[in-house]
């Protein structure tokens, strides 16, 4: 859409001022219309002392990842990851297909236990003390309407915690995934 944005690392950048919606999920994130703005904010913020310089990209070493989810992508998303993986090979980066565990094919599952079961706790008090102005998703995680237990929140916990160590041992030489 030739929008810009920046996700910093989790917990680069403070949550201080920002309601919290799921703690294990959230970040900040910016938009600009330039990669240079994104940096500019990124310094104002104090997300980055300096700016790393960019590698060649010759020296880069980018994974192809279609996820588990892959099927439910449109062909037109399909074909961009494509040929971003193609232009980027072309220019001359080391480009190589990689494949998740199948232990990750419950990410979006887990990640909606988390969303909810945090954002229920997190919307509890404002449900209670201003319901009338909230959204009616916000009303269901606040009653807990989906009945997440605990049990199944120290389950999601867990289950990132344990696909954050295998990404890792998987991804840790590859500079970029494009998923």
């Amino acid at each position: 859409c030739g929008i810009y944005a920046m996700k910093p690392s989790f917990g680069r950048v403070s949550l201080e001022g920002v309601k919290h919606y799921a703690p294990s999920l959230d970040t900040v994130t910016w938009f600009a219309r330039s990669a240079s703005d994104l940096v500019l904010a990124a310094q104002a913020i104090g997300a980055v002392a300096e700016v790393p310089r960019a590698p060649a990209i010759r020296a880069l070493r980018i994974g192809l990842c279609e996820t588990p989810l892959w099927k439910e992508a449109t062909p037109e998303a399909q074909a961009v990851l494509h040929a971003a993986g193609t232009a980027l090979k072309a220019a001359g980066a080391v480009v190589r297909r990689v494949t998740l565990p199948p232990a990750f094919a419950r990410v979006n599952e887990q990640h909606n236990v988390l969303m909810e079961g945090e954002g229920g706790i997190g919307f509890k008090a404002l449900a209670a003390a201003r319901g009338a102005l909230l959204a009616d998703d916000f009303k269901a995680q606040a009653a807990n309407r989906k009945g997440f237990t605990a049990a199944q929140l120290r389950a999601a916990h867990d289950y990132f915690a344990a696909r954050r160590i295998e990404f890792e041992t998987l991804f840790g030489r590859i500079d970029a995934l494009l998923m």
